[in-house]
């Protein structure tokens, strides 16, 4: 008798972010809280959730209370 097995498999490409050193609060354009903070948001290709492949790196401001998101370039 032969058996057929289907081994899943699950990728992705999920963004990692990541505080910058700098820890100087900004004022948020969105909620107006001084919590925008720099960080780097990078894209990794995933293979099985073990990250693989780093693909895309931006700078990028994040806000710690309504989770607003910008490029350090725009803005």
């Amino acid at each position: 008798m032969d058996f057929c097995f289907f081994i899943p498999v699950i990728f992705g490409c999920p963004n990692k972010i990541k505080q910058d050193d700098d820890h100087t609060p900004y004022l948020c354009p969105k909620c107006h809280n001084p919590q925008l903070v720099k960080a780097r948001s990078r894209t990794w290709f995933e293979l099985c959730w073990i990250p693989l492949i780093p693909m895309k790196k931006h700078a990028i401001y994040i806000c710690g209370i309504c989770q607003f998101r910008a490029d350090q370039d725009k803005l």
